[in-house]
Parts: structure tokens; C-alpha cells; sequence
């Protein structure tokens, strides 16, 4: 695989010398925009699992190679969910060697911020009670934002993509169609970045979010979100830390 081309948003660059520091403090990391995959195609590997962790403290949305699966990485432990053949889903650990993306978004956090959802939050209401959370804890929106949020959720639906962009999928055979799931009520825990103006980069055209969500049991699944409502009580965190990046 050729070096990965990786983007960055980074929040402290500069030692007392005015020269960019080594290593870096990163807010985000990014490759493979949502046009790029989803629309033109390009869906080949442009990093490794590896190569995604290796700063640690990693949290990361993305997709896999070939577009043959989610991705979502929760403090170093990196979580695939595949459709089947059959139309069911498959959601596992992996070992990171395993696998590459070809679409990922990734925070590397030391410390973070951690407040309580005031209200029961509609999924028409979902990004607003972000932008609400953020600014209470005093976080700049203008930048993308990671989020990490843990607790009951309602009117869940999600997708995990298989082979093509699920939008086109519905003009191909059974074969590529993405497996769909819907939750009323459940527990899970969400990470995602919410990016006011990257449509087409770091989210799909329409949306100021991209988030995955793991909802753990007997069957695990995760998946990337459609819609969600988040109940009063769940527990929203902001980075206030990021780990050096190696």
C-alpha cells in the first residue's frame, strides 16, 4: 500500500521557536472524502487499521476497503459489522492487521468533557442538541467536533454499507444491497464528528454529522446512522485532551 494520504486539523503546531513541533497535537485526522468513495468510486485502501491506531486513545467512524463494511473504533478497540450474503449482519473485534479503509475520520483523545443530555431529543432534533451540548461545555462548532454519547436512544435506523453507496445500491442486485436495521428503544454508544460545513467531505450532502453507533448484546451490531433520538439522561462527552500524534 502507498503512504497514506491522511488530512489534519491541528489544534497545537507551534514550539517557543515558531517551527512545527514533532509530534503534533491533532484534533482530527481524515482520508477518503464522502464524494470521493461514495460518488466517484474511489474505493481502494488509504489506511490501515494499523496505521489508524498507532497514536492510541484512537476513536474513528469509516468504512472499509472496497466498501465491504463499517468501521468504528472506541479507544483502541476497532469494531467491523459486514452485510451477508444472506442479507443478515455480522459485527466483531478484529485484529487491526486484518483490515484497511478506504473512507476514515479519527480523533486520538487524552481526556474528555462529560455533561448529561438534558431532554428527550427527536431524531429531527439530533444535530441541534449537539450544537446545544457543545456550547455548554464550551466547545468551538465551526471546527469539526468529535462527540462520544452513551445511553438509551429511540427511533434508531442504520445502514452498513456493502460493496456501493447505499443510494446507488438500490438500482444493483440483491448482492449489494446494504443490510438495514431499526431500533424504537435501545442502549448504545454513538462516537461521530459533527462538521457544520464538510458535505461531501467529512459527511454526507444534507447532514452536519457522521456518526456510527455500537449496540452490544447476544448479536452485536453497528452500523453507520440514518436518524436517532437521544433520551434524557444519556451521557455526551467532548474532547478536552488530545493524545500527541506518533
Amino acid at each position: 500500500m502507498k503512504p497514506p494520504l491522511i488530512f489534519f486539523v491541528v489544534i497545537v503546531a507551534f514550539a517557543l521557536t515558531g517551527c512545527l513541533s514533532s509530534p503534533l497535537y491533532v484534533q482530527l485526522q481524515w482520508a477518503g472524502s464522502m464524494h470521493d468513495v461514495l460518488r466517484e468510486g474511489k474505493t481502494q485502501a488509504r489506511a490501515s487499521l494499523d496505521y489508524i491506531m498507532k497514536s492510541g486513545g484512537t476513536y474513528a467512524v469509516g468504512a472499509l476497503e472496497g466498501l465491504e463494511g463499517e468501521i468504528l473504533i472506541l479507544d483502541d478497540k476497532p469494531w467491523v459489522s459486514q452485510t451477508q450474503p444472506d442479507g443478515t449482519q455480522r459485527t466483531r473485534l478484529v485484529a487491526t492487521s486484518e483490515f484497511s479503509a478506504t473512507l476514515f475520520v479519527a480523533t486520538h483523545v487524552a481526556a474528555w468533557d462529560e455533561s448529561s443530555v438534558e431532554q428527550d431529543t427527536s431524531a429531527d432534533g439530533f444535530e441541534e442538541m449537539i450544537i446545544r451540548a457543545a456550547r455548554r461545555a464550551g466547545k468551538d462548532i465551526n471546527n469539526p467536533l468529535p462527540f462520544l454519547l452513551a445511553g438509551e436512544f429511540t427511533d434508531v435506523d442504520l445502514h452498513i454499507v456493502n460493496k456501493t453507496c447505499p443510494m446507488q445500491a438500490r438500482q444493483t442486485g440483491a448482492a449489494m444491497q446494504p443490510y438495514r436495521g431499526s431500533r424504537t428503544r435501545t442502549h448504545g454508544i454513538v462516537f461521530g464528528i459533527f462538521a457544520a460545513d464538510s458535505a461531501g467531505i467529512l459527511t454526507h450532502h444534507g447532514s452536519r454529522v457522521h456518526a456510527h453507533i455500537l449496540i452490544l448484546g447476544d448479536e452485536p451490531l453497528m452500523g453507520h446512522l440514518d436518524s436517532i433520538g437521544v433520551a434524557a439522561g444519556a451521557k455526551i462527552r467532548f474532547p478536552r485532551e488530545y493524545r500527541k500524534l506518533n
